[in-house]
């Protein structure tokens, strides 16, 4: 639904909040010119646009922030999955490197702990023996 709404408002959300202001004052001019043709009128547009212009900063304002939302979360998705697909390609290991400690001693792509000796695959941040 948020994506229905960022699509078709978000590029008339500015046209809409100025013709609702239009159409406040204008429903207020009206009912102040049934009081009194002058003055009525007159007071009632005014009002009538104060009203307009904070009841729509209000609709609109949540509109917009609604519209916000959704672009900012389209973009920290498609930020995670560019992480994601660098993070999975670094930590890819060499087909021949196996799971075997002895064959994986003999490959380059392993480092060795500090502590016991124990080594690792490159892409471990602790030994999987101790831990470290």
């Amino acid at each position: 639904m948020i994506d229905w709404i960022k699509e078709k408002f978000s590029s008339v959300l500015s046209v809409c909040f100025v013709l609702y202001i239009v159409l406040i004052a204008i429903a207020c001019g009206v009912f102040g010119f049934q009081i009194d043709p002058f003055t009525g009128t007159a007071l009632g547009l005014l009002i009538g646009t104060v009203v307009g212009i904070l009841s729509g900063i209000f609709i609109f304002g949540l509109c917009a922030t609604i519209i916000s939302i959704a672009q900012s979360n389209d973009f920290i998705l498609e930020y995670l999955r560019d992480i994601s697909k660098k993070n999975e390609n670094q930590n890819k290991i060499p087909l021949s490197v196996t799971q075997d400690n002895d064959t994986a001693k003999n490959n380059s792509a392993v480092w060795v702990c500090t502590k016991c000796g124990w080594t690792n695959p490159v892409g471990t941040h602790f030994c999987e023996k101790c831990g470290k």
